[in-house]
């Protein structure tokens, strides 16, 4: 199981893929990136609560490592306002 989204960048396209990496792993604060090219492709993937993440596309390195800093900071922004509902709306 996993899931793609593919995002434009001007003229580029690029994906992120959330993949299980089955370690059940839910490691969060700092976030480790790895880099790979290929082809004129870059890779800039990390690992974060018990996932892979991976963006790739043809645009610099640098530019996939700040989309990627951007979706991590979504993702906080979204997990603390789910936290913040369910713990304001489970009080009796």
């Amino acid at each position: 199981l996993g899931a793609v989204v593919e995002y434009e960048s001007g003229a580029d396209l690029v994906s992120y893929f959330v993949i299980p990496d089955g370690s059940g792993s839910g490691v969060e604060g700092s976030t480790h990136f790895s880099y790979a090219s290929r082809d004129g492709y870059h890779v800039v993937s990390w690992r974060e609560r018990g996932y892979l993440h991976a963006m790739v596309g043809s645009i610099p390195e640098r530019r996939l490592a700040d989309l990627a800093h951007a979706c991590i900071n979504a993702m906080g922004r979204i997990a603390s306002i789910g936290t913040a509902f369910i713990a304001t709306h489970s009080r009796k």
